[in-house]
Formats: structure tokens, sequence, C-alpha cells
């Protein structure tokens, strides 16, 4: 019979075992028993997250893969308390999930990829002034087109560079951690389009008084 603690499983597993003299051979057991236990959960275990305690750095997180975690992980697992993975994040029963109450938007940041929210109370924010927008150059900068992605897909929005080159529309431009353009903050479009919209309303405000003016005359 095999000895359980011999290395042989981490040895399959292409992980080093130890060899050496025989007065070592308490300490092989130790070690080598628990390189085979690492080896049988790379090659077949599950790790439940109740499982997992402490904190991993992010050098040890690509050594567990995804498929190897079972549950839910509910806590930070990296040395700055932020979950991390190179693949994305899956989740299999969001669009099963309806929001009635209490909800928000979520946001990625981009120069850190952190995931949070933007608040929009006045407690939150100051320097509160009026902004000032063209309405004119919200259309002239935000043309609509169809368009072909690289990666595959048509679609039709705008055009982010083009966005990018009305100052007063800066707010809407999403840029890399180089500052190049990278997309629209499409929701807040409706930020600009109000300038738009209060623009048309104060015209036709305008020609309804005329109206009235002349009828009265």
């Amino acid at each position: 019979m095999t000895d359980p603690t011999d290395g042989s499983a981490a040895s399959a597993a292409d992980l080093p075992i130890l060899t050496g003299l025989e007065k070592l051979w308490t300490l092989w057991q130790y070690i080598n028993s628990t390189r085979d236990m690492l080896a049988d959960h790379e090659i077949s275990g599950t790790h439940s997250a109740s499982q997992i305690t402490g904190v991993l750095s992010v050098a040890q997180l690509p050594s567990i893969p995804g498929s190897k975690i079972s549950s839910t992980i509910a806590a930070g697992v990296d040395t700055t308390g932020h979950v991390k993975a190179d693949s994305g994040f899956i989740s299999a029963d969001v669009y099963g999930r309806i929001l009635t109450t209490s909800y928000r938007s979520v946001y990625t940041s981009s120069t850190d990829d952190r995931i949070g929210v933007v608040p929009s109370a006045r407690k939150y924010k100051k320097n509160i002034t009026p902004a000032t927008i063209d309405p004119g150059g919200v259309l002239a900068a935000c043309r609509e087109v169809e368009f072909d992605y690289r990666a595959g897909g048509h679609d039709t929005g705008l055009i982010a560079d083009d966005v990018a080159k009305n100052p007063q529309l800066e707010f809407l431009v999403i840029r890399g951690p180089a500052g190049e353009v990278e997309g629209l903050a499409y929701e807040r479009l409706a930020v600009a389009l109000l300038a738009v919209v209060r623009d048309q309303h104060e015209r036709i405000e305008k020609l309804e008084r005329i109206e009235e003016a002349g009828r009265n005359a």
C-alpha cells in the first residue's frame, strides 16, 4: 500500500517533494502530507468560501480557479480588502433579480476599476454653481450614428471623440488612466439635454408672449 504522505500526489501534480536523510522522515511526512492535500484540492477538490479565512494576497488569487471555490466569498480577499478577478465577475441570477425599492446605479472607476456609486445629494457637494452648456453645442457634438464594433456587433450611439471636442461636455467623457478617450457616460447625457430642453422651452414661451401681445393689440 502506498504511503499517503509520501508525496506521490504532489509529484503527480508536478509539485516538488522533499527527500533526504532518514532522520528527517517525520518532517518530510508533515511537509509532503500538506503538499499532497494541496495537490488533491488543485486536481479534484473544491474550496468552500467559509473555509477561506484571513487575507489572500493578489498573487495568490490566480492559483485558486473559480471552479474550485464553492458557495460565496463574503469578505475581501486581497491585502487592500478588495475582490479581484482577472476574468471578470459573473452573477448567474442578476437578470432574474427584480429590485423595486432602495436601488441605485453602480459604476466602475475608469482609472483603477473599483466598483462604487455616484451620490447626488447636496450634502456630498460643495462649490455649487450653475453649469454653462450651450444648447447648440450639445446637438453639434452629439450626433447619432450607426457603427460596427471591431470586436463584433452592430449598434447605434455617439462617438466619444467627437463629444470630447466640446469642453463644456467633458463631464460626459470617460477617459482611461492615461487620459485617452474611452467612452461616454450615456446616463449623464440627460443633464446636457436639459440645457437643450430649457432653451427650447424659453423660445416657445417667448413666441407665446409675442403671439399674446399681437392678439391684445
